[in-house]
């Protein structure tokens, strides 16, 4: 009996066996009669035929559009053999624009577990624990995280297996004097799964694809290459996820105490916060298991002239693959304590006032591997050069600056051999001691003070005034600041081989284009928030209290990108910006500023938002059968940009272009819930009372005005407006676009005159 009066649990658990379809989907795949190099049925959506044509004989067109047996590439024949047969052959319907119909269903089952238990082991003695988990399973062959295509290839398992422990022990050595301790560790992997049937319907030996590639050890599961056919309408393509199969972890250990001390008109409280969390979130790194692009390229010597016979002979117009695949680990700490003080000064007014202070070292990965650009580490002496355009004769080609070599046109714009670093700028602390492991210096020792107040103006609990403000840090997404590094040059090149043929990929030498990199701040600070309110509570009766005040937030050091090698606006109407190879604008690398590379986006804490609102609130306490709420708000939200990876301008002043209303600005928000008891319906010695009585009516309704709505434009032909490939032009208003609501029709909803 006394464990029974000791200890008290609660157990629950919910399920959800979610099956949902996907939408009917059209591709066009290879027939039997292209599988075996038999093109004479081969049609456009004209109804004309595909003349294939040979690319080692002139040319010409094959016999009867036909590619001899001898002609054939084994390797090429086995991935259009994996393709799926064509299921729908009726052009009358499709016109020639899909030949194999698909749809799935994913099985989505969701599970929650609760369990809950208390042990009171002394009457000043309390210990808790509490487990939870939550089951999110993806089961299907699309619509899958990581997924492996545009068509049904193959079944996996996609499982968010999440579990939280939490501890908790209560001590109370007096009437006055209370500890509390707290532990907890959590975790939540996503993990896909694949049958051993699954993997061997997509591993190369498994299907008679015998080809290597390039660095072999990225693909220990010898997947097969992802293949895409351009030209081919609704062409039917294998793209895996550079993460499969996807395996992530994100473990999180925290452990909390606090004491509590009451004086007299005090309250005391002191604390610290621990909290360690490591992940390993895989990077998509390129395609690590190969990339064949079959598509047409006019530019190709070796073109047939369609996508599937380029693949039956082995001809491609462009192959990826990485150097190298990365698993990071990414690692996180905190360290926090405070001290607080409620302060009772008299019968109708108490004060909160307060310090934490945050010890918040910058995330790094195991291993420091990771790297990023900085401008103050560019040496424009080691420059790379481009391949750049040329004329032999009629014909436009590329040429080597740095020794005269004459390459195909498709090189134009490479990273020509001979000259420079390839990485001139990119710093690591893999081979540099100096530079942080985390890229960005630490940050020390920060300051969060907190103060707030309650006062009663009346002195009889039926008007109140609050107010309060508070400071508060958090560290910066992983996702923006360490997995995107974990990819980038030296660490991972991606060299791409031009017009060449499956039998010598393997001797072949790929060529670097200018990569689009990322840099961080060296001297990046912690994103920061300040919250702060004033309200007026008053009890008007009928249990029921009316809350009216004001709330903002302020944020600083808030995350955003800048691309350092933006281009100004006029650009392209240089002279210096023409190609004289064929009168138009060089490609875009040929016009940066820091030579070599592509978009260079510094990540750094320059951005902030502010947040201002009015809120107004009833609510009523459950009585005489009734309960229910009212809240109303108002409000705008400002910022730079809402997503930590979103680009502002390194052109235009970021406060006249990027400065505006957040996405998630909702001008007016009303909520209203209740809860009704319905009275009994018969008398509580009534059989039917387990039926028909203890009901209870509640609801929940929202309005809301939307999102923030931006304004685009298209022009039927081209036009360079601006004179900058990477910065676009936009809609200016000249006036209030919004129509009164009896000017509005169906098809004018705004007055588009103004823009």
């Amino acid at each position: 009996r006394r464990l029974k009066d000791k200890m008290f649990f609660f157990w629950s658990q919910e399920f959800w066996p979610l099956s949902v379809p996907t939408a009917l989907a059209q591709r066009t795949t290879p027939t039997e009669l292209e599988r075996a190099g038999n093109f004479s049925q081969s049609l456009d959506v004209n109804n004309a035929l595909i003349v294939v044509r040979d690319p080692f004989n002139n040319r010409t067109p094959f016999a009867g559009n036909v590619v001899p047996a001898s002609r054939i590439d084994t390797n090429g024949r086995a991935l259009l053999n994996f393709l799926p047969a064509p299921n729908f052959t009726d052009r009358g319907i499709s016109r020639g624009q899909f030949n194999y119909v698909f749809q799935d269903v994913v099985d989505q089952p969701k599970r929650t577990d609760t369990l809950k238990l208390d042990y009171n082991v002394t009457a000043s003695d309390i210990v808790t624990f509490s487990y939870s988990a939550r089951n999110d399973i993806n089961d299907g062959k699309v619509g899958i995280p990581a997924g492996t295509g545009n068509y049904d290839v193959y079944r996996q398992r996609s499982e968010n297996l999440g579990k939280l422990f939490l501890g908790r022990h209560q001590k109370i050595f007096s009437p006055t004097l209370i500890n509390e301790f707290n532990g907890s560790y959590s975790t939540r992997p996503l993990n896909n799964t694949i049958s051993d049937d699954a993997l061997a319907s997509i591993q190369r030996d498994k299907i008679g694809f015998t080809l290597g590639q390039l660095n072999p050890s990225s693909n220990p599961l010898n997947l097969i290459p992802n293949m895409s056919f351009g030209g081919v309408p609704n062409a039917i393509a294998v793209s895996m996820d550079g993460r499969t199969p996807l395996t992530t972890t994100h473990e999180i250990i925290s452990i909390s105490n606090n004491l509590t001390k009451t004086f007299t008109s005090h309250t005391l409280k002191l604390g610290f916060y621990f909290d360690r969390l490591w992940a390993e979130n895989q990077p998509t790194g390129g395609a690590f298991n190969g990339s064949f692009n079959f598509g047409r390229n006019v530019n190709n010597p070796l073109e047939t002239d369609y996508a599937f016979s380029n693949a039956i002979v082995g001809v491609f117009n462009q192959y990826d693959e990485p150097t190298a695949r990365v698993f990071p680990v990414n690692y996180a700490t905190n360290i926090e304590w405070f001290a607080q003080d409620n302060w009772k000064v008299n019968r109708k007014l108490a004060l909160d006032f307060g310090v934490r202070f945050h010890y918040l070292p910058q995330s790094w990965i195991d291993g420091d591997a990771m790297s990023g650009f900085r401008a103050d580490a560019f040496n424009p002496g080691q420059a790379v050069l481009l391949i750049e355009p040329f004329r032999q004769g009629n014909t436009r080609v590329g040429r080597n600056p740095n020794t005269g070599e004459i390459v195909p046109a498709a090189l134009i714009g490479a990273v020509a051999p001979g000259r420079g670093n390839p990485a001139n700028g990119m710093v690591s602390p893999l081979t540099d001691s100096n530079i942080p492991r985390s890229l960005m210096k630490e940050p020390g020792v920060l300051l969060a003070p907190r103060v707030g107040f309650a006062y009663d103006v009346m002195g009889n609990g039926k008007t109140a005034i609050r107010g309060g403000f508070g400071m508060f840090y958090n560290r910066m997404s992983h996702g923006v600041v360490l997995t995107d590094f974990a990819a980038q040059p030296p660490i991972i090149n991606l060299p791409s081989l031009f017009y060449g043929t499956m039998s010598t990929l393997r001797s072949a030498t790929g060529v670097l284009f200018p990569a689009n990199v990322l840099g961080l701040d060296a001297n990046a600070k912690i994103p920061s928030v300040m919250n702060f309110s004033l309200s007026v509570q008053r009890d008007i009766g009928f249990g029921t209290i009316v809350d009216a005040g004001y709330a903002g937030s302020l944020g600083r050091n808030l995350l955003w990108q800048r691309n350092l090698n933006a281009l100004p606006l006029g650009t392209n109407f240089l002279p210096s910006s023409r190609d004289t190879t064929n009168n138009a604008v060089l490609p875009v690398n040929f016009l940066r500023p820091y030579m070599g590379y592509g978009n260079l986006n510094l990540r750094e804490p320059g951005a902030s938002s502010n947040y201002h609102s009015f809120q107004l609130s009833a609510n009523r306490r459950f009585a005489s059968r009734l309960q229910y709420g009212v809240s109303y708000t108002w409000s705008k939200s400002l910022d730079y940009n809402s997503d930590d990876a979103a680009t502002v301008s390194n052109i235009i002043p970021v406060r006249v272009w990027n400065y505006g209303l957040s996405s998630f600005d909702r001008a007016h928000v009303l909520k209203v819930n209740w809860l009704y008891d319905l009275p009994n319906a018969v008398e509580r010695n009534n059989p039917l009372r387990w039926v028909v009585n203890d009901w209870q009516v509640s609801g929940i309704y929202t309005a809301s005005t939307g999102a923030p709505a931006g304004i685009g434009f298209s022009t039927v032909n081209p036009v360079d407006i601006t004179g900058s490939p990477t910065e676009g032009a936009r809609i200016v208003l000249t006036g209030e676009p919004t129509l009164p609501s009896g000017e509005r029709t169906f098809s004018r909803w705004f007055n588009t005159s103004v823009a």
